[in-house]
């Protein structure tokens, strides 16, 4: 099964063996999904109508919107409210979960584009009365959930206002700095939008995304909700409720849940939302640059990256997809967009046990070489001659420094790889140091594997065998650049 790991970003791991995790398991975990489902992953899929099968053989009970290149399809399976229930379709509204941030974050920018704030100010700049301990914070530190506060502080449905929320959140805060994901950050960013707005959180969305946007079934509880179906939720048999049915004040959620999570929409809102995202009606350039930087790394070595309300993914050939999920083990749904594809996918579930990597299964379908595409095809080393050594001439001594850097190095001889044999294909844009720092990490993955055999494909490929005492033949695929081949623009290396 092929699987990206982020190494220097580029680095593409295939394995054949069944219990490898593929680049859908990993960017799933990277993403945070809720733990209390468990999918068995079903046959790699041949084509869209493949996933939909699955999902249909599975019990998927929800909707599939893919917008490619313009054409658009949607794919509804089951009903709104049990097996009699109004059938689901593009319109009908669901619980779309921690998407909700990407909302947040948007009214954030919107409010800096607008010159009210700005992402580096303290949150104490616009809530009063805070604990020296929150006060602090930045607003970036919140959308990056580096602030140090925790997931959740309490039920989503308790009924707790603003100020005990507050006053929990700084019984319950840690050291900011590494990532963390935090719900609760993202709530304290919600306060900050009702404070410098003047407006109810969904109000002010709704002043500024919603109605320009003609987004008429997204929000808590403002939209005119009159013959329009909502999705309940259903944990097997168990009927569990509408979302908005459950304990909430007058204009929404309590703090446990508000602009964090539990926003109501359609997939015909999100797509609408998505194609916002393709111009600047609602949101300037430097704001959307904003919204899908590469702002902080998710857990060191994860290789996807949180911005402001999403997670970019790289795509395995140079580019980036940005994505975002959200559950709470009845409700899920799952936004992925693709800017150099033009493609969008969303998913969108109310029942317990929906197939969490379906969004992400459908993308590999649609996209050619699908999700993290390799720059190699697999490779059977033993087609290539075998040589006693590397090759000469730079390309060849390339490949050398490649293998010897994987195998040993310590930190000098890491940098002074970095600096003369990562391409910025390679690179991806991360500093020396960064890259010194991933070499680093997969320094490990090779501990106790020695060269076996080397097989030269041509002037720009080889091929090296690597075997240990303990652990898998490993083939390492090294591509030099076709301009410069001092300079590495791909690694691959397979499992066999």
């Amino acid at each position: 099964m092929k699987r990206i790991i982020p190494l220097i970003v580029s680095i593409a791991v295939l394995a054949s063996g069944c219990g490898e995790d593929g680049p859908v398991e990993g960017a799933l975990e990277a993403v945070g999904l809720s733990e209390n489902v468990d999918v068995a992953a079903p046959p790699a899929p041949a084509d869209l109508d493949d996933v939909i099968a699955q999902l249909d053989a599975s019990g998927f009970n929800g909707i599939v919107l893919v917008d490619h290149r313009g054409g658009l399809r949607t794919h509804s399976l089951g009903a709104a409210d049990g097996p009699d229930g109004p059938a689901i379709d593009e319109n009908t509204v669901f619980d779309i979960g921690s998407i909700t941030k990407q909302f947040t974050a948007a009214a954030i920018l919107r409010l800096e584009m607008d010159g009210r704030l700005a992402v580096d100010d303290p949150i104490g700049d616009h809530l009063a009365g805070l604990d020296p301990s929150l006060a602090g914070l930045t607003l970036h530190q919140l959308l990056t959930h580096t602030a140090g506060l925790p997931d959740g502080i309490g039920d989503d449905d308790e009924v707790i206002d603003q100020a005990a929320f507050v006053g929990r959140a700084a019984d319950w805060i840690g050291d900011p700095g590494p990532y963390r994901y935090s719900n609760v950050g993202y709530s304290l960013l919600g306060m900050v939008v009702e404070s410098v707005s003047g407006q109810g959180y969904e109000a002010y969305l709704r002043d500024v995304f919603f109605e320009p946007l003609e987004m008429d079934a997204t929000g808590y509880v403002l939209p005119d909700y009159t013959g329009v179906a909502i999705a309940v939720g259903y944990d097997g048999p168990d009927r569990l409720g509408a979302p908005n049915d459950q304990v909430w004040a007058d204009d929404g959620p309590w703090w446990n849940l508000r602009a964090n999570g539990g926003l109501l929409s359609s997939a015909a809102d999100m797509r609408r939302w998505s194609d916002a995202l393709d111009g600047d009606e609602v949101l300037s350039a430097d704001a959307k640059a904003e919204l899908f930087a590469r702002h902080v790394e998710e857990g060191e070595g994860a290789g996807t990256y949180y911005g402001y309300g999403w997670v970019s993914f790289p795509d395995g050939d140079g580019g980036w997809f940005h994505g975002h999920n959200g559950g709470n083990g009845i409700f899920f749904a799952d936004i992925l967009r693709f800017p150099d594809d033009d493609l969008l996918v969303f998913i969108a579930s109310n029942t317990s046990g929906a197939d969490e990597d379906a969004a992400f299964r459908i993308a590999e379908t649609l996209l050619d070489g699908g999700i993290g595409a390799d720059c190699l095809p697999p490779i059977d080393p033993t087609a290539f001659p075998a040589a006693d050594g590397f090759p000469d001439g730079d390309a060849g001594a390339t490949a050398s420094a490649m293998v010897e850097i994987l195998l040993a190095g310590d930190a000098d001889a890491r940098r002074r790889f970095a600096e003369r044999h990562v391409s910025e294909r390679l690179a991806q844009g991360l500093s020396v140091d960064e890259q010194a720092g991933e070499i680093a990490r997969i320094q490990d993955e090779f501990v106790g594997y020695t060269v076996d055999m080397i097989h030269v494909e041509d002037g720009r490929r080889t091929h090296v065998v690597l075997t240990a005492p303990e652990g898998p033949t490993m083939v390492v695929s090294v591509v030099v650049d076709a301009d410069d081949p001092e300079r590495v623009a791909c690694v691959q290396i397979e499992v066999p």
